[in-house]
């Protein structure tokens, strides 16, 4: 994680590309490191897209608001996994299973659209909620 304290008058999306220099200077990362960005979506920005869809050394994955149970087939899975979490006890482990879609974003086909579900055992299709 890297946090920088900033005056909100200038918006993320204009301050993200001057903070890259500084983050590798400060966590003493070469500039031809390739970097994976986690950023809230604060910076969905067709333009902010665009400069990292052409940027070699740096990727950003941020998510889209607005998404609504329903916007994807439940047929498409690109594939799954298993996380297994352990609580304050050691011998109490929580298991969630994911699945996910991966795909062309239809807003800016150079980016990959990841959509991810998290089935919930026991629901049925079409009568509950079968995902959050």
């Amino acid at each position: 994680m890297y946090l920088e304290c900033a005056d909100n008058y200038q918006d993320m999306r204009e301050r993200f590309a001057a903070l890259l220099p500084r983050l590798r200077q400060d966590l003493g990362l070469p500039a031809e490191a390739v970097l994976t960005c986690v950023i809230d979506r604060g910076i969905f920005s067709q333009e902010v897209f665009t400069q990292a869809v052409a940027a070699p050394h740096y990727h950003l994955i941020t998510w889209e608001k607005n998404y609504r149970t329903g916007q994807r087939d439940p047929q498409k899975r690109a594939g799954q996994y298993v996380l297994e979490r352990t609580r304050n006890d050691a011998q109490d482990k929580r298991v969630y299973r994911f699945e996910y879609l991966d795909q062309d974003w239809a807003k800016n086909p150079q980016m990959r659209q990841l959509i991810v579900r998290r089935p919930i055992p026991g629901a049925q299709r079409g009568g509950g909620r079968a995902d959050r």
